[in-house]
């Protein structure tokens, strides 16, 4: 028997921000970008994320400004736009500042439950009540044979047998039977693990998704993020790290969201 509950899936945040400059200059005829020369009109993608468009005028000033969001496919975004990639909600937002901002919201999609849909609760084992949760399977609690809950790490005695539900932080979840009368004791155990594009991960495995976060499958069998990582540096959650030019930050808000952010230092010089 199955029944559907309402959840709330958490979503992994991935956010990019770029900010651009701007000058005059008396002599310039063409943008200057990171050391490159770019005419009137030119179009140039950085970070993977953003469109500058650079801006000639008559008089020699020159501007090189964001003009767009891109996504990792290449489609170009304006403010307010919304696409969905490979699992992935990207939003691009222009500040009123002017400056662009591209949202990457990440959705845990590959995670199955045995079979079973997000929300659904069964009997495995005929001891053992699972639910399906946007991190995996759960197991809620234990069952005596004739159906009655065991709430986790808790007995009941029904008829002269005693039934211990324990859970342990491996991952393991044990119900055993003591029969008072002839002191004879058996056990029933189901052993959980994390299920990810349709392989079990074992307790405590981690692996990197989304290029972006290095997760594991903690002791309860949910997956969490444990760090980020590009550019072949990992950053830890709740850190920042400044490499080649770059601020890497990796922050997590304790309900299952994690932000990544990668701002680049930006030198964009001008001249009038």
């Amino acid at each position: 028997m199955c029944n559907t509950i309402a959840l709330s899936t958490a979503s992994l945040l991935l956010l990019v921000i770029l900010l651009s400059y701007s000058g005059r200059g008396t002599y310039a005829v063409v943008c200057t970008y990171m050391g490159e020369k770019h005419n009137d009109g030119d179009r140039w993608v950085v970070r993977s994320a953003f469109i500058i468009e650079c801006h000639v005028y008559p008089n020699g000033a020159w501007r090189a400004d964001v003009v767009a969001c891109q996504t990792p496919n290449g489609i170009e975004m304006h403010d307010g736009d919304e696409i969905m990639e490979n699992d992935v909600k990207l939003q691009c937002s222009k500040s009123p500042a002017g400056g662009y901002r591209m949202q990457k919201h990440y959705f845990n999609r590959n995670v199955t439950c045995e079979g079973h849909n997000f929300g659904e609760w069964w009997i495995s084992k005929r001891n053992f009540n699972k639910t399906c949760t946007p991190m995996g399977t759960y197991i809620l609690n234990c069952l005596t044979d004739t159906g009655i809950p065991i709430k986790l790490n808790t007995s009941v005695t029904l008829s002269g047998t005693r039934y211990n539900c324990t859970g342990r932080s491996d991952g393991l979840v044990s119900l055993t039977r003591d029969f008072v009368r002839n002191f004879h004791s058996t056990s029933t155990t189901e052993q959980l693990y994390c299920i990810v594009d349709g392989t079990r991960k074992k307790i405590n495995e981690t692996w990197i998704e989304d290029e972006n976060f290095i997760k594991k499958c903690n002791e309860r069998a949910a997956i969490v993020v444990k760090a980020c990582i590009a550019d072949s540096f990992v950053i830890d959650l709740n850190s920042k790290l400044t490499r080649n030019g770059k601020l890497y930050s990796c922050t997590g808000n304790g309900n299952g969201n994690v932000l990544f952010k990668i701002m680049p230092i930006v030198n964009n010089d001008t001249a009038s």
